[in-house]
């Protein structure tokens, strides 16, 4: 059923981007396109996930405690939400705004094409975003912790990136970068390389289990790796290149941007991630946290870039990002994330 919120979203999303390709500027449709996004997020009460956020916020509301494998961090914001006597879509509605404004911070802070970038992340992996409450959270605070590391505030980021981790323990992948992140490149191809045959090695033995039993607790690793993939991961392997193919080529380009080399460095480094894609595919959602990241990076080569290569890119990065959400929504989950997002919420619908 086509409802009033799919179409605003075409409405906004289609708008944003034409505005970004013939170099308009109307700044307020990207105000409203957030604003919408944020009832789509607050407003869902039926997706894949909403069952078990309530189940979970309706416990610790009478108990005081979470689940066995409940993150602390994401309980609690539970807690201080039921502290102030918030009922669940009221937790969403801010916890939402909070994300969705520590994600805007940094946008604007690294490009003015706001259109652009909110349109890509609509189109992917927002709606996933909602459906996943603590790893959008995550990332939010993921995201906005970057900015630390540009300014050499390493102490802040290891804070925001353990806050992070308190809410969706996958974060912690982001911890390391802090040692990573002023090498060079070089260098860092050397150390992901290794660690990629290393990691592969001990993926085979089963080793890996053991290690990652350090980090967190054997339950939440069992829960994540019971099932080990079959060849899906190669197809994972081959959408986080594509994706950071432009990245390469606007560093390439723009060599000045410190941004642009950050974020180059911490694609390179996330391809550490494959051999934990051999274990189970649900890891691939680390790297879903950076693509916010590398939007921006490829709004910034929208602007420095001339010629046929900045259109070029432009109609790959669209092409890449609406077959992923072909592939990852669309044809895939349209009947637990798409469909309730936006037939089934409780302002629009």
């Amino acid at each position: 059923m086509f409802t009033l919120s799919y179409a605003m979203a075409i409405y906004f999303i289609f708008n944003n981007i034409v505005l970004t390709f013939i170099g308009k500027n109307i700044e307020y449709l990207v105000f409203f396109m957030i604003s919408l996004m944020w009832i789509l997020f607050w407003g869902s009460t039926n997706n894949a996930d909403s069952s078990n956020y309530l189940l979970l916020y309706e416990n610790v509301s009478e108990t005081g405690m979470g689940w066995i494998n409940s993150e602390v961090g994401f309980v609690g914001l539970i807690r201080i939400a039921v502290f102030f006597g918030l009922e669940y879509s009221q937790f969403l509605m801010v916890i939402s705004f909070i994300s969705l404004s520590l994600i805007y911070i940094t946008v604007q802070r690294y490009t003015q094409k706001l259109k652009y970038v909110w349109s890509l992340y609509f189109i992917y992996p927002f709606l996933l975003d909602v459906v996943q409450v603590r790893h959008f959270i995550a990332m939010s605070i993921m995201v906005y912790s970057i900015n630390f590391l540009l300014k050499g505030k390493n102490v802040r980021y290891t804070i925001g990136i353990l806050i992070a981790f308190s809410i969706q323990f996958a974060t912690v992948m982001f911890l390391p970068f802090i040692f990573i992140y002023k090498m060079k490149i070089k260098n860092i191809w050397i150390i992901t390389i290794a660690s990629i045959i290393l990691g592969i090695f001990l993926v085979k033995s089963n080793y890996i289990l053991y290690l990652i039993g350090f980090i967190v607790s054997i339950d939440k690793i069992n829960m994540y790796f019971e099932n080990k993939a079959s060849f899906g991961f190669l197809l994972q392997w081959i959408i986080q290149i594509m994706f950071m193919l432009p990245i390469y080529i606007i560093y390439v380009k723009v060599q000045s941007e410190r941004f642009v080399e950050l974020v180059y460095k911490l694609n390179i480094y996330l391809l550490m991630m494959f051999p934990i894609y051999m274990i189970n595919l649900n890891s691939s959602r680390i790297f879903r946290m950076i693509l916010i990241l590398n939007y921006i990076v490829y709004a910034i080569g929208f602007l420095k870039l001339n010629g046929k290569i900045r259109y070029a890119l432009f109609i790959y990065v669209m092409f890449l990002v609406v077959g992923e959400f072909g592939l990852d929504i669309l044809f895939s989950t349209s009947d637990i994330v798409l469909y309730p997002i936006f037939q089934k919420n409780i302002i629009l619908n």
